[in-house]
């Protein structure tokens, strides 16, 4: 009876703090025992770490090797020692994948060089993350430089063009290392010089049938797709383009018979399996092209000078004459007409390539700005540039409203013009026709159909953050700096939340820029912005089941894309069908559209806990759901598979929550 009385007696000696942390000590054994916590040990202390977006796989490099734990069974799932000091800083990537690409890059990283003096280039690593399989090492291939390298999907191999040997060398291995065919070029006529290696582009197609077409210094080579035997060869080609069915090859180069006065582009369709011509005589196009792209309208042709539309069966020009357009930034099709930007103006132009305007409208006040949107309803466009927009009138080309939005000063807009990150965004909100932007701390909505010039709807104190905005059906989400805010469509705020942030500086820096000043959040979604998806997979990945993202794409002719496009906007998931190596992926995907309505972030309550809290997008509601003690220690969240990692010097511990 005296102990019992005693140990009361130090209980209510305790401190306020003591009780606090015992009572936390508690809270967090009964998390373990309902939720469960599985601990990892690996060989030593967590060097670098990243979560692959689109399978869930957990990458981790150690002294010793690089490993991966599954999502699914929240195991070690391979390690590899050979991977050690694979750099996570030069790995990205290939969305929609199961692979990444680690690269290695000489301290003079020069492709030039490389292939002009054969000095040592870039090395390169592709791994299957979710089996732990080395598909392709250029090193061990003896490979001194890579330029180029295209996984062939459907032959389970990898196409790479780089120097061997002392020789420039293409070739294709499967993913056991095992070559298929090599092929070694005299470089005599390649690489002449520095100054001719910098000029020219250099393309490395392959077309539905599998043979390869491959550009260097002006010069095409194709190859078998059986055993690499080459098929043909054009000299003076300056660029080439596979149409939508990889069966059609467009070539373009100069006609070196002309002065420079006169200077034209020749232009050939091919069949790409023979290399016969489709069309009965060269095309000549005034000017020198500069990007040819295939469009429904036609063959778009780019020139310094102009442009022009040709028939992509026939070759004939949609006009004989071409008036002078020179600087083109921007085409944009309506219907049979053409909205041009040139350097900071816009014009139309019609079916005969002749002006419809009396004078362009001046649209920016520099030609350097980017983005640049153009939304076409009815008779009048709507433009939104960094320094202003307004609607202009299709028949007339005067604007509708009587002021210019102004979005940002001339003096903001020469400051800013050199950053990576612009304070300058905008969405399409496609289902209410209208268009959020946000510019240097002011927030817009703007719609097709507005008579007058839109006022701000509210300011946002982001400092230098710009926020990320997901379009809702009952309104806008926006996330910045800490910060989570919900409104309806019309712009009424609905919750305004701030978060005190958490991390460690040396772990967010190599993400985005919010991210690098502690704050992060974690959203149950695949979402890639849409030219990100297109060039990365065309870049490498070749397979028929992500076609629709491989061709088609220009930085010139064609609308701008929006920010907030995601996979579930590119096509229907369930009409794909998709190999193994993409299956687990569309797997995550639909699994990811369960968990949309709710975002998950990390925040310090005090000094020692931290709360895992969860914000509902439409409400704002709010819910805890971890308590975590503060010690400092770095922290990943899946909030696809519900998991959350720590890293404790060698042990790597996973909770659901």
């Amino acid at each position: 009876m005296r102990l019992k009385y005693v140990f009361l007696y130090r209980w209510f000696e305790w401190s306020p703090m003591r009780i606090r942390f015992f009572l936390l000590m508690v809270f967090l054994v009964a998390q373990t025992l309902v939720l469960g916590q599985e601990d990892v040990s690996v060989s030593s202390k967590v060097k670098q770490k990243s979560l692959h977006r689109s399978t869930g796989m957990l990458l981790f490099r150690t002294n010793h090797y690089v490993g991966a734990i599954s999502p699914h069974t929240q195991a070690l799932a391979w390690t590899d020692s050979s991977l050690a000091k694979a750099d996570f800083k030069g790995m990205r990537e290939i969305p929609l994948t199961p692979f990444v690409i680690f690269d290695k890059k000489p301290f003079f990283d020069s492709q030039i060089l490389s292939q002009t003096v054969k000095a040592k280039g870039k090395e390169r690593l592709i791994v299957d993350i979710t089996r732990g399989e080395v598909l392709f090492n250029s090193k061990l291939l003896g490979y001194k430089a890579v330029f180029q390298t295209k996984i062939l999907a459907k032959r389970k191999a990898i196409l790479v063009d780089g120097i061997k040997n002392g020789k420039p060398a293409i070739g294709i291995y499967k993913f056991t290392g095992e070559k298929i065919w090599e092929t070694f070029l005299d470089d005599t006529g390649f690489y002449k010089n520095l100054k001719g290696s910098l000029l020219q582009k250099e393309e490395l197609l392959v077309d539905h049938y599998g043979n390869v077409f491959w550009l260097k210094q002006k010069k095409l080579i194709q190859f078998a797709a059986t055993d690499g035997t080459i098929l043909a060869e054009q000299n003076e080609v300056y660029d080439c383009r596979l149409d939508p069915s990889m069966k059609i090859l467009y070539v373009y180069g100069k006609d070196f018979k002309l002065k420079k006065l006169d200077e034209e582009t020749r232009v050939m369709g091919y069949a790409s399996n023979s290399m016969k011509p489709i069309w009965q005589d060269t095309v000549k196009v005034k000017g020198n092209i500069t990007e040819l792209t295939l469009q429904k309208e036609g063959l778009v042709a780019i020139t310094k000078r102009s442009f022009t539309v040709l028939d992509s069966k026939t070759g004939e020009t949609a006009w004989e004459t071409q008036i002078p357009l020179p600087m083109i930034r921007k085409i944009i099709p309506i219907q049979d007409q053409y909205l041009v930007v040139q350097e900071n103006l816009m014009l139309l132009i019609d079916a005969q390539g002749e002006k419809v305007w009396k004078d362009p409208v001046k649209i920016a006040y520099s030609a350097r700005e980017n983005p640049l949107r153009f939304i076409v309803e009815g008779e009048a466009v709507l433009y939104l540039t960094p320094s202003f927009s307004n609607r202009v009138s299709l028949k007339t080309g005067e604007k509708v409203w009587k002021e210019d939005l102004v979005l940002n000063k001339t003096d903001f807009i020469s400051r800013n013009l050199k950053l990576e990150l612009q304070y300058f965004r905008f969405w399409d909100d496609k289902a209410r026709k209208q268009y959020p932007v946000y510019s240097n701390g002011a927030f817009f909505l703007i719609s097709e159909k507005m008579g007058q010039t839109p006022i701000a709807v509210d300011s946002l104190n982001l400092g230098k953050a710009i926020p990320e905005l997901e379009i809702r059906d009952k309104g806008y989400f926006l996330q910045a700096n800490g910060q989570y805010m919900g409104m309806s469509h019309t712009g009424e705020p609905r919750f305004h939340k701030v978060y005190k942030a958490y991390g460690n500086p040396s772990f967010w820096s190599q993400s985005f820029y919010w991210a690098k000043r502690g704050y992060d959040s974690y959203k149950a979604t695949l979402g890639f912005v849409m030219d990100q998806v297109g060039s990365g997979v065309r870049e490498v990945f070749l397979s028929n089941d992500l076609g629709f993202l491989t061709t088609g794409i220009s930085s010139v002719y064609g609308s701008y894309r929006s920010y907030q496009a995601s996979l579930d906007e590119l096509t229907d998931i369930n009409s794909i069908e998709v190999g193994s190596y993409l299956e687990n992926v569309f797997l995550r995907y639909k699994k990811s559209q369960g968990h949309r309505d709710y975002i998950q972030m990390l925040t310090p309550k005090d000094k020692e806990t931290l709360h895992l809290i969860q914000i509902h997008k439409d409400t704002g509601e709010e819910t805890i759901l971890k308590v975590l003690p503060n010690k400092g220690y770095d922290i990943l969240l899946d909030p696809i598979e519900r998991l959350l990692y720590t890293f404790q010097e060698s042990e790597i511990g996973i909770t659901g929550f």
